[in-house]
């Protein structure tokens, strides 16, 4: 989703008079972009790292759950990304319904940002050069 405000920026604001401003512009949805893939990706390799134990110990509980006794549409993500992680997805959907679909959607946030990032340093010689 990000990717597409990127490009569709790229592309409607190119024949603008205001270029500096669109410039910076652009170049800050990028770095936005980056800082928010690159604690995605810390999110997703975290369970290969860190015990199962240490991960849910640093979660908190549910205040929706303790509260009104029912469930929020992240109740057991965490537990469903340690799932994930171990290749259990018939268990990690157990835990939640939502958060196959949220991983694969982080992933391909990942692998989009990593093929744009690719494009941008073949066609430019300089990285965060946004003309």
């Amino acid at each position: 989703m990000v990717a597409f405000f990127i490009l569709y920026s790229f592309m409607v604001f190119r024949k603008n008079e205001h270029r500096v401003f669109i410039r910076d512009f652009n170049k800050s949805l990028f770095i936005a972009w980056v800082i928010i893939s690159v604690v995605i990706l810390l999110i997703q390799i975290a369970p290969f790292i860190l015990h199962e134990e240490f991960l849910l110990s640093l979660t908190p509980t549910c205040v929706f759950k303790k509260y009104f006794d029912k469930e929020c549409f992240s109740c057991g993500m965490t537990h469903s990304f340690i799932s994930i992680s171990k290749g259990n997805f018939d268990e990690a959907y157990r835990w939640n319904n939502f958060s196959v679909y949220l991983y694969l959607f982080f992933e391909l946030n990942i692998l989009s940002l990593l093929l744009f990032s690719i494009c941008r340093l073949y066609r430019r010689k300089s990285f965060f050069t946004f003309k």
